[in-house]
């Protein structure tokens, strides 16, 4: 008996998911799981006591009891309401579970958390809201309001770490957000992705991590989005606008989603705002296309607004009927780009398109140490002076040396026109019956189909016992494997998009007890020495069954 490969997430991805399946390309710290013994109903972490949830059931009677809370498996809300969760200086630890099966909607802002403006920090952490294929619906048909799968509207204090939300998101004229809609007070967040959609129908900003920034003290790190924002007003993978005033940092984020919008780009849409803004380590991969200005990073700015890109890239496609530039779509006197640079196409309907900026400004403001490339349609005189043009592999060269420690390596395709993240992506599992004993399970994973390398791999480890490396061989566009596989894949590479597949078969693993593998896929450069090492995730059986997959963040 065979069973199909479990696939989830087959797609580039950065930050961490648990129960359910992304990849990490962003650096991080692991997060600490708590060990929950059966049957507890509290239990106590750093010193402060957390009841203990099981069930959605149980989650909804505390919805609003604002105390600490702490999940000891998945809540599957199918069939059930869902009852926001209030905070009140306490913390969500989803202890790397998730929460999914529900919708929201509401004609007020909606979001699965709410929060008192408490002395301390509302705290949520290592959770996983939705899957992969069983998103969160969100949706609003009320003008003006706030939207978020975390936040809608918040004036609080608020901490979100080692979280990733699947969520489709469709609003009217909302300001909506992957995680959060229109936040104000504080906000910390560490280590999130959001996958999925976000559609609205009006004016006001959409973004795949933040819709908008209200006076807001915020620092953001290893977050990235991966969804796919569609609106007509200012739109961005990290934040769509900012506003008022306040002070936001932002480190090695990423957007690799598609952005459509007035004001559009992979990192900040608007900047019309009298906030601090600095800007570090930070990539768009992702495709931008903006009616109005579209950049890379920036799209729209007012001229004496000041922000700041530090070590910052863009490998995207940037198209607009406006202004277009691989960076921004304007440079101001209070702009600075200092070690940033731009590969990625960009073309404009009008005049007013750059390899860097849009608008050709007398006043630019510092913009030091630039590098690009010949880019279609672009208008040379439009180049910073003194910036330096490499070749794609120079420029890809100098992007990993760069951020690649933190967003993960670039290579350059077989078409040597593009440039794709180097690190194999864990696919899934697949696993024979259980036979005297034991059994035999599959660990597949995936490399886009434009790239070549000498060999493919996997190293495997046993919790508490002994890692063993495995190469299968050399990438040639079909199916890989080694040669000890027990039985045969039912999936092809056809079915994965046009991606290369490999696999590796692991015989006789005792069905009794739990067993737990460490899998990190891996690939190595043609000159045979470089290894670029893609995501490590935790595979568990009990007692021959499987029980699921984790990121090892």
């Amino acid at each position: 008996m065979k069973r199909n490969v479990k696939l989830f997430s087959i797609i580039l991805a950065l930050i961490c998911a648990f129960s359910t399946l992304s990849m990490m390309a962003v650096s991080a710290e692991a997060p600490a799981y708590v060990e929950i013994p059966e049957g507890a109903e509290t239990v106590t972490v750093d010193g402060a006591e957390y009841t203990v949830i099981r069930t959605a059931e149980e989650m909804n009677a505390n919805a609003d009891a604002k105390i600490n809370l702490i999940l000891a498996n998945d809540l599957d809300y199918t069939g059930l309401e869902f009852k926001k969760i209030r905070l009140n200086g306490t913390t969500v630890n989803g202890n790397g579970y998730a929460i999914y099966g529900f919708s929201l909607t509401g004609t007020n802002d909606i979001s699965a958390f709410g929060a008192d403006n408490a002395a301390g920090f509302n705290v949520i952490k290592n959770l996983t809201i939705g899957q992969p294929n069983n998103k969160v619906q969100i949706k609003s048909e009320t003008s003006g309001k706030s939207v978020g799968t975390i936040l809608g509207y918040s004036n609080a204090k608020h901490t979100i770490e080692n979280v990733t939300v699947y969520a489709d998101i469709s609003t009217v004229n909302g300001n909506t957000g992957g995680f959060g809609g229109n936040i104000k007070g504080t906000l910390n967040m560490k280590n999130c992705a959001f996958y999925g959609t976000i559609t609205d129908k009006s004016g006001n900003p959409n973004g795949g991590l933040i819709g908008k920034t209200n006076s807001l003290v915020l620092t953001m790190e290893n977050c990235c989005n991966y969804g796919t924002i569609d609106c007509s007003a200012d739109a961005a993978g990290i934040i769509a606008k900012t506003s008022g005033t306040g002070i936001h940092t932002l480190t090695n984020c990423a957007n690799f989603g598609t952005i459509k919008g007035s004001s559009a780009a992979g990192i900040i849409g608007s900047h019309g705002t009298n906030s601090e803004v600095t800007v570090e380590g930070c990539l768009n991969a992702g495709t931008v296309n903006a009616v109005n200005n579209g950049g890379g990073l920036l799209g729209w700015s007012h001229a004496d607004r000041t922000i700041s890109f530090t070590n910052c890239v863009n490998i995207g496609v940037i198209t607009s009927n406006g202004k277009a530039g691989g960076l921004g779509a304007f440079s101001y006197q209070k702009h600075s780009y200092n070690n940033c640079g731009s590969f990625g196409s960009v073309a404009s309907a009008g005049t007013e398109c750059g390899v860097f900026f849009g608008q050709n400004d007398a006043t630019t403001g510092t913009a030091t140490n630039l590098f690009y490339t010949p880019i279609e349609n672009t208008t040379n005189s439009i180049l910073v002076e003194g910036a330096t043009q490499k070749t794609l592999a120079e420029a890809i060269a100098w992007t990993n040396e760069l951020i690649g420690a933190n967003v993960g390596n670039l290579v350059l395709n077989t078409a040597g026109n593009g440039a794709v993240l180097a690190a194999p992506k864990f696919a899934g599992v697949q696993e024979s019956a259980v036979a005297e004993g034991t059994f035999d399970v599959r660990f597949v994973a995936t490399l886009n189909d434009s790239l070549n390398y000498s060999a493919v791999g996997f190293e495997v480890a046993l919790v508490g016992g002994k890692t063993v490396t495995k190469e299968c061989g050399s990438v040639y566009g079909k199916l890989l494997s080694t040669t000890e596989q027990g039985f045969d894949a039912e999936v092809t590479a056809a079915q994965l998009q046009g991606t290369y597949l490999f696999a590796l078969a692991i015989e006789n693993v005792p069905a009794t007890g739990t067993v737990t593998f460490t899998v990190t896929p891996y690939a190595k450069a043609l000159d045979g020495t470089t290894v670029y090492s893609g995501a490590s995730y935790n595979v568990t059986y009990a007692n021959g069954v499987y029980v699921g997959i984790s990121a090892c963040v």
